[in-house]
């Protein structure tokens, strides 16, 4: 009588038992088979990275033994030689990328599960198949009665080598050598860079003539808005002519490099040729962003309104100098001018728009401590013209009191006899 259920217990216990083992077989199958894809895909994503890899690769320099048995081998002298390349393309302070050097003793590598290949070579194969070639530099130093006597070399689609003779016995001296030699082969603008930056002026001169002699074009651009950016910081008009020259080689070599018409535009200020500024600083920020200037915008945009002089102008001229404002709220003398601009426009609201400029502008200067009439007096406008001129302003909307204060202090600060006059004969009698 007991024995059917528990003949049937046991049963179920088989059944789910069977059913459990079913399912975690399946798990693992399915565990398995999702690990081989993750390797796979890792493997492929491993191997595209070599094909596209676009670091040069340094190889371990061959050293007399000499060298190596004071513990300089191979891969320490390239070590060296790669970390004085580094410092020198931190010193370089460029937008322009730097090449991107690698030692080929410190590259990812693993062979790959049952094919007895690794990951760089079946690189390698592929990269020979699909015709890419990567960049390797590779060399020899070899001691010399007198020094050391060094060799370094570039493969790909342009080869390059170059030797040097030394007489420093100390090896960071000769790794310094060494590294200038490599850098200027691998990456010639960085270096010339590197050596703008040090103030090394009799290499740099050399440096830039041999980027222009072997016309690759993407150094070549670099090289010359580098020759306009020098030109431009000896600060006299026959440099900055020779500036814009440089400037326009640049764009000849290639029209859409945003850097170069920002570095014009400011030429073209400097030699107050201020609409030329403009147009190219907006071309600048057009193809590069982050190379927006607001303060430089409102000083050019200010400068610019300056040059309309006539009357038939003054509409165009109000609407830049709103736009210098937008651009900075701070540059006091678009403020001022944008007062002046109202005032010539002779009318009831230009004359009360001017007015209200001129009050804020007084306001501004008794909380900025001075600050406003600081940076008009940089433009060659001094306090008491100032208060003369909204006097000015005061008088069209016949504000007799408040005109001859104006014009009272203005007096008063420079003493001049026509301003007294002015405050006496010009301001209206009626209050």
């Amino acid at each position: 009588m007991n024995k059917k259920p528990q003949n049937s217990f046991t049963q179920r216990v088989n059944v789910i038992s069977r059913h459990l083992v079913s399912a975690l077989k399946s798990i693992r199958e399915v565990t398995v088979s999702l690990t081989v894809t993750l390797v796979v895909v890792a493997l492929i994503v491993i191997v595209v990275r070599q094909l596209l890899q676009k670091s040069i690769v340094v190889q371990p320099i061959a050293v007399p033994q000499t060298m190596a048995d004071k513990g300089f081998t191979s891969e320490v002298t390239a070590q060296w030689i790669l970390d004085q390349i580094i410092v020198m393309q931190n010193k370089a302070v460029t937008l322009k990328d730097s090449q991107i050097l690698a030692q080929q003793w410190q590259q990812f590598d693993m062979e790959v599960p049952g094919s007895g290949l690794s990951v760089q070579t079946i690189g390698q194969v592929l990269r020979q198949s699909l015709g890419i070639e990567q960049r390797k530099i590779s060399g020899e130093i070899a001691e010399t009665p007198s020094g050391y006597s060094m060799r370094f070399r570039i493969s790909g689609n342009s080869p390059a080598s170059v030797s040097l003779e030394t007489k420093h016995l100390e090896f960071s001296r000769l790794y310094d050598d060494a590294a200038q030699q490599v850098m200027q082969m691998v990456d010639p603008y960085i270096y010339a860079a590197y050596l703008y930056r040090s103030n090394q002026h009799k290499n740099l001169q050399a440096a830039l003539d041999l980027i222009i002699k072997f016309k690759d074009l993407d150094n070549q651009k670099w090289a010359y808005n580098l020759i306009g950016s020098i030109a431009h910081e000896k600060h006299k008009k026959e440099n900055y002519e020779a500036a814009l020259k440089a400037y326009k080689k640049a764009l000849d070599v290639d029209s859409s490099f945003a850097l170069v018409y920002n570095n014009r535009a400011n030429t073209y200020f400097k030699l107050k040729k201020f609409k030329q500024a403009l147009t190219d600083y907006r071309k600048s920020i057009k193809l590069k962003d982050s190379l927006r200037d607001d303060k430089f915008e409102s000083k050019l945009l200010e400068r610019v309104a300056f040059t309309k002089k006539d009357v038939s102008q003054n509409k165009e001229k109000i609407e830049l100098l709103k736009l210098s404002i937008e651009r900075n709220s701070k540059y006091w003398i678009a403020h001022y001018r944008l007062a002046m601009a109202h005032f010539d426009s002779e009318r009831g609201g230009g004359y009360r728009e001017a007015a209200e400029i001129f009050s804020k502008l007084a306001l501004k200067d008794s909380k900025e401590e001075g600050k406003v009439f600081e940076e008009l007096a940089r433009y060659r406008l001094e306090e008491d013209v100032f208060y003369y001129d909204w006097g000015n302003v005061l008088q069209k909307l016949n504000k007799c009191k408040l005109a001859k204060q104006k014009h009272n202090k203005a007096y008063g600060i420079s003493g001049e006899w026509y301003f007294e006059i002015e405050q006496i004969i010009d301001c209206p009698t009626n209050p």
